[in-house]
């Protein structure tokens, strides 16, 4: 998946929210990484493939903390004095990704009607 493509302007989806994914970028790369559904709330399995896939080429693109702070610097929404954030909107849900140092939080939504 090319972020570009999917790249929107940053907004708060109005859409139900599944859950959180955290991650962190060190010297060595992604780590500590957890998946923390919402209560009650659990993604299809076309969901977790777009998801997954998201989240994936977010990693090819961010490799190293110098490549993170570039996107950051590129695309993002300074949300306050220390987090970038940016919407993805893709088929089945829009995420919102929030970076703060080299930590990545990815929040989606699904989308109504879908």
């Amino acid at each position: 998946m090319k972020l570009e493509t999917v790249l929107a302007l940053y907004a708060e989806p109005q859409a139900q929210r599944t859950g959180c994914f955290e991650a962190i970028l060190s010297p060595d790369g992604w780590e500590n990484s957890a998946y923390r559904p919402e209560n009650g709330t659990r993604l299809r399995s076309d969901e977790v493939a777009e998801f997954s896939n998201l989240v994936m080429s977010f990693f090819h693109e961010c490799k190293t903390q110098n490549d993170l702070k570039k996107f950051c610097k590129k695309y993002g929404t300074d949300t306050d004095a220390v987090t970038s954030s940016f919407r993805f909107d893709c088929a089945l849900m829009s995420y919102c990704v929030h970076v703060t140092g080299y930590s990545a939080v990815f929040v989606p939504y699904r989308k109504e009607n879908v």
